[in-house]
C-alpha cells in the first residue's frame, strides 16, 4: 500500500506521510495530531486487525494510563471525517473485543 514518495493510497483515501495530510476523493482532511497518527498506523496494516494494545502502543505511548474510551473516541472522530456514513463504516471496521481493521472500502 506505501507508494512512491511516503504515501499510502487506498482505493480513494490517500495519506502524505511526508506532509501529514489526507486526502478523500482529492478533498484534504483535517485531522488532529493522534487521528492522524492512528489512521496512518491503521492504513499502513491495511487488511490486517490492529490489536487495540498495539494502537495504544504505537499512537499514544507505552506508558498510557489514561480513559481507554480514548480510542473509541478518536475512532469515532476518524469516522466522521472519512466516512460517507459514520453509522455504517466501510473504511474503518471494528472487531470487536480485539481492534479495528482498516478496509478498502468495498461493501
Amino acid at each position: 500500500h506505501l507508494a512512491q514518495n511516503n504515501q499510502i493510497i487506498i482505493n480513494n483515501i490517500r495519506l502524505d506521510l511526508n506532509q501529514r495530510q489526507v486526502y478523500k476523493d482529492d478533498h484534504a482532511l483535517e485531522l488532529r495530531y493522534k487521528e492522524f497518527e492512528l489512521l496512518s498506523l491503521l492504513a499502513s496494516h491495511a487488511g490486517e486487525v490492529v490489536t487495540r494494545s498495539e494502537i495504544f502502543d504505537k499512537v499514544w505511548g507505552t506508558d498510557w494510563l489514561g480513559d481507554m474510551r480514548t480510542l473509541d473516541v478518536h475512532i469515532r472522530w476518524l469516522r466522521e471525517k472519512l466516512e460517507d456514513d459514520p453509522g455504517k463504516p466501510r473504511y474503518i471496521q471494528t472487531m470487536r473485543g480485539v481492534g479495528y481493521l482498516f478496509t478498502a472500502g468495498g461493501e
